[in-house]
């Protein structure tokens, strides 16, 4: 691919100490083809691949609700934990997607924040409350 080529990215070395340019690249090349060009690009040069979905698109694959792989939580359909064991699905889904900010004060006491802290960080913006 133009434009890799540069001793910056030789090694594995070089291009973890030149990460953020290499980012800003793969970035824009990535940008220049759609997911379904690049699944035909890697799949023709035999490197696996595929898109990354969404709990929504995976239970919408034929393969899953043929293998009757989705589960149900919340009002949403999931692709369900994929393992079996004795018979049986090895989990189970307990509850849908959280919403936007819905645990952001569990987490953030976990991480050691005081409320102060977190008043401060949900009063700027930088965090949002359920």
């Amino acid at each position: 691919v133009p434009g890799f080529e540069g001793e910056e990215y030789s090694s594995d070395a070089k291009r973890r100490a030149n990460g953020d340019a290499l980012s800003r690249k793969l970035s824009e090349v990535m940008k220049s083809k759609s997911s379904v060009e690049w699944i035909s690009l890697l799949e023709a040069n035999d490197v696996p691949v595929d898109r990354c979905l969404t709990p929504a698109e995976a239970a919408a694959l034929p393969q899953l609700r043929a293998r009757e792989a989705v589960a149900r939580a919340a009002g949403e359909d999931f692709a369900a934990f994929p393992l079996w064991a004795d018979g049986r699905r090895g989990a189970s889904l307990r509850r849908g997607v959280p919403a936007l900010g819905e645990h952001s004060r569990e987490v953030l006491v976990e991480l050691g924040f005081d409320d102060a802290e977190i008043a401060g960080l949900m009063r700027s913006g930088a965090v949002k409350g359920a």
